[in-house]
Protein backbone atom coordinates (compact mmCIF):
# COMPACT_ATOMS: atom_id res chain seq x y z
CA UNK A 1 0.00 0.00 0.00
CA UNK A 2 1.24 3.19 -1.33
CA UNK A 3 -0.04 6.72 -0.31
CA UNK A 4 1.35 9.99 -1.59
CA UNK A 5 1.41 13.39 0.07
CA UNK A 6 0.81 16.36 -1.33
CA UNK A 7 4.04 19.04 -0.37
CA UNK A 8 3.96 22.78 -0.98
CA UNK A 9 5.67 26.22 -0.13
CA UNK A 10 3.84 29.19 0.15
CA UNK A 11 5.60 32.34 1.00
CA UNK A 12 4.30 34.56 3.80
CA UNK A 13 4.30 37.97 1.63
CA UNK A 14 1.41 37.40 0.20
CA UNK A 15 -1.80 35.14 -0.25
CA UNK A 16 -0.61 32.29 -2.41
CA UNK A 17 -2.61 29.35 -3.83
CA UNK A 18 -2.58 25.69 -4.17
CA UNK A 19 -4.24 24.40 -7.33
CA UNK A 20 -6.35 20.97 -7.64
CA UNK A 21 -6.68 20.89 -11.69
CA UNK A 22 -10.11 22.10 -12.71
CA UNK A 23 -11.45 21.41 -9.55
CA UNK A 24 -10.52 24.44 -6.94
CA UNK A 25 -8.08 26.59 -6.03
CA UNK A 26 -7.18 26.74 -2.10
CA UNK A 27 -5.80 30.00 -1.27
CA UNK A 28 -3.81 29.99 2.39
CA UNK A 29 -3.73 33.42 4.09
CA UNK A 30 -1.45 34.16 6.91
CA UNK A 31 -3.29 36.03 9.81
CA UNK A 32 -0.77 36.60 12.23
CA UNK A 33 1.89 35.72 14.43
CA UNK A 34 2.37 36.04 18.16
CA UNK A 35 6.10 35.55 19.19
CA UNK A 36 7.45 37.67 22.20
CA UNK A 37 10.92 37.71 21.96
CA UNK A 38 12.16 35.79 24.90
CA UNK A 39 9.08 32.80 24.20
CA UNK A 40 7.88 30.76 22.02
CA UNK A 41 4.95 31.68 19.96
CA UNK A 42 1.93 30.46 18.43
CA UNK A 43 1.35 30.89 14.57
CA UNK A 44 -2.33 31.01 13.24
CA UNK A 45 -3.19 30.63 10.30
CA UNK A 46 -6.57 30.80 7.88
CA UNK A 47 -7.58 29.12 4.93
CA UNK A 48 -9.78 30.33 2.22
CA UNK A 49 -11.27 28.51 -0.52
CA UNK A 50 -11.95 29.72 -4.05
CA UNK A 51 -12.69 28.34 -7.34
CA UNK A 52 -11.13 30.43 -9.88
CA UNK A 53 -11.35 33.89 -8.78
CA UNK A 54 -14.81 33.55 -6.61
CA UNK A 55 -14.67 31.93 -2.90
CA UNK A 56 -16.28 27.95 -3.06
CA UNK A 57 -19.11 27.54 -1.47
CA UNK A 58 -20.64 24.20 -0.66
CA UNK A 59 -24.00 22.84 -2.53
CA UNK A 60 -23.79 25.80 -5.08
CA UNK A 61 -23.76 24.48 -8.96
CA UNK A 62 -22.41 27.60 -10.10
CA UNK A 63 -18.90 26.70 -10.88
CA UNK A 64 -17.74 26.34 -14.33
CA UNK A 65 -15.42 24.11 -16.87
CA UNK A 66 -16.34 21.33 -18.95
CA UNK A 67 -19.71 20.72 -16.88
CA UNK A 68 -21.65 22.89 -13.78
CA UNK A 69 -19.91 21.38 -10.88
CA UNK A 70 -21.07 21.18 -6.92
CA UNK A 71 -18.77 21.05 -4.47
CA UNK A 72 -20.01 19.00 -1.07
CA UNK A 73 -17.31 18.19 1.05
CA UNK A 74 -13.84 19.46 0.97
CA UNK A 75 -11.88 18.05 4.04
CA UNK A 76 -8.54 17.72 4.84
CA UNK A 77 -5.30 17.14 6.79
CA UNK A 78 -2.36 19.18 6.98
CA UNK A 79 1.19 17.81 8.79
CA UNK A 80 4.69 18.29 8.82
CA UNK A 81 4.97 22.08 8.78
CA UNK A 82 8.05 23.48 8.14
CA UNK A 83 8.70 27.33 8.52
CA UNK A 84 11.64 29.04 6.36
CA UNK A 85 14.57 31.06 8.31
CA UNK A 86 16.35 34.25 6.74
CA UNK A 87 19.19 32.13 6.32
CA UNK A 88 16.71 29.54 3.85
CA UNK A 89 17.20 26.94 6.46
CA UNK A 90 13.59 24.88 7.66
CA UNK A 91 12.47 24.69 11.24
CA UNK A 92 10.31 21.97 11.34
CA UNK A 93 7.07 22.15 13.49
CA UNK A 94 7.23 18.56 14.99
CA UNK A 95 4.04 16.65 15.48
CA UNK A 96 1.62 19.12 15.00
CA UNK A 97 -1.58 18.04 12.70
CA UNK A 98 -4.35 20.38 11.00
CA UNK A 99 -8.12 19.32 9.86
CA UNK A 100 -9.86 21.60 8.03
CA UNK A 101 -13.26 21.43 6.85
CA UNK A 102 -15.01 23.80 4.26
CA UNK A 103 -18.98 22.25 5.82
CA UNK A 104 -18.42 22.93 9.29
CA UNK A 105 -16.09 26.46 8.28
CA UNK A 106 -12.83 24.85 10.04
CA UNK A 107 -10.93 26.62 8.36
CA UNK A 108 -8.47 28.32 10.80
CA UNK A 109 -5.64 26.57 12.82
CA UNK A 110 -2.39 27.50 15.15
CA UNK A 111 0.55 26.16 15.48
CA UNK A 112 2.79 26.26 18.73
CA UNK A 113 5.88 26.68 20.17
CA UNK A 114 7.30 28.59 17.34
CA UNK A 115 10.75 30.15 18.15
CA UNK A 116 11.13 33.94 17.55
CA UNK A 117 12.64 34.57 14.20
CA UNK A 118 11.50 36.25 10.61
CA UNK A 119 10.29 33.49 9.02
CA UNK A 120 10.25 33.73 4.83
CA UNK A 121 7.98 31.01 4.01
CA UNK A 122 5.56 27.95 5.04
CA UNK A 123 5.27 24.93 4.18
CA UNK A 124 3.46 21.54 5.02
CA UNK A 125 1.75 18.51 3.72
CA UNK A 126 -1.54 17.14 3.01
CA UNK A 127 -1.63 14.49 4.55
CA UNK A 128 0.19 12.05 7.12
CA UNK A 129 3.51 10.47 7.67
CA UNK A 130 2.70 6.85 7.18
CA UNK A 131 3.18 6.03 11.11
CA UNK A 132 0.94 8.67 12.34
CA UNK A 133 -1.47 7.26 9.60
CA UNK A 134 -1.34 3.99 10.68
CA UNK A 135 -1.18 4.37 14.56
CA UNK A 136 -4.43 3.78 16.62
CA UNK A 137 -6.98 7.33 16.09
CA UNK A 138 -8.37 6.09 19.61
CA UNK A 139 -5.72 7.62 21.47
CA UNK A 140 -6.42 11.36 20.64
CA UNK A 141 -8.85 13.30 22.76
CA UNK A 142 -12.27 14.33 21.44
CA UNK A 143 -11.17 18.08 19.77
CA UNK A 144 -7.53 16.59 18.07
CA UNK A 145 -7.55 17.19 14.46
CA UNK A 146 -6.66 13.23 14.31
CA UNK A 147 -9.66 12.17 16.00
CA UNK A 148 -11.94 10.16 13.81
CA UNK A 149 -15.14 11.13 15.84
CA UNK A 150 -14.38 14.83 14.73
CA UNK A 151 -12.46 14.74 11.34
CA UNK A 152 -14.82 11.81 9.58
CA UNK A 153 -11.52 11.21 7.50
CA UNK A 154 -10.57 7.53 9.11
CA UNK A 155 -10.97 4.13 7.16
CA UNK A 156 -10.29 1.43 9.54
CA UNK A 157 -6.53 0.84 12.29
CA UNK A 158 -5.75 -1.44 9.05
CA UNK A 159 -5.94 1.08 6.08
CA UNK A 160 -5.65 4.84 7.69
CA UNK A 161 -6.74 7.95 7.14
CA UNK A 162 -8.38 9.83 4.15
CA UNK A 163 -6.00 12.50 3.48
CA UNK A 164 -8.24 14.84 1.48
CA UNK A 165 -12.21 14.35 0.76
CA UNK A 166 -13.53 15.92 -2.29
CA UNK A 167 -17.30 15.14 -2.83
CA UNK A 168 -19.95 16.72 -5.18
CA UNK A 169 -21.98 16.65 -8.12
CA UNK A 170 -21.60 18.01 -11.67
CA UNK A 171 -24.06 19.22 -14.47
CA UNK A 172 -23.42 17.86 -18.51
CA UNK A 173 -23.87 20.85 -20.63
CA UNK A 174 -25.16 18.88 -23.52
CA UNK A 175 -27.33 16.76 -20.86
CA UNK A 176 -28.87 20.11 -18.24
CA UNK A 177 -31.40 17.26 -16.84
CA UNK A 178 -28.78 14.95 -15.16
CA UNK A 179 -27.17 15.88 -12.04
CA UNK A 180 -24.64 12.31 -11.57
CA UNK A 181 -22.64 12.31 -8.58
CA UNK A 182 -19.16 12.66 -8.72
CA UNK A 183 -18.10 8.98 -9.09
CA UNK A 184 -17.00 7.38 -5.60
CA UNK A 185 -12.95 7.01 -5.31
CA UNK A 186 -11.67 3.40 -4.36
CA UNK A 187 -8.80 3.24 -1.34
CA UNK A 188 -5.63 2.34 -2.33
CA UNK A 189 -5.08 -1.39 -1.15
Amino acid sequence: MSFHRLSTTIYLKITAALRFPRIAKLAVTLLTILISPAHSGTLQLNFSHTFGNQPLNLNSLKYETSHTLSVSRLSYLLSEFSLQKPDNSWLTVPNQYAFIDLSSRRTKFSLDHIPPDHYKALRFNIGLPQKTNLANPAQYPANHPLNPNLNNLHWTWQTGYIFLALEGQYRDKQNPETLPRLPPRQHPQ
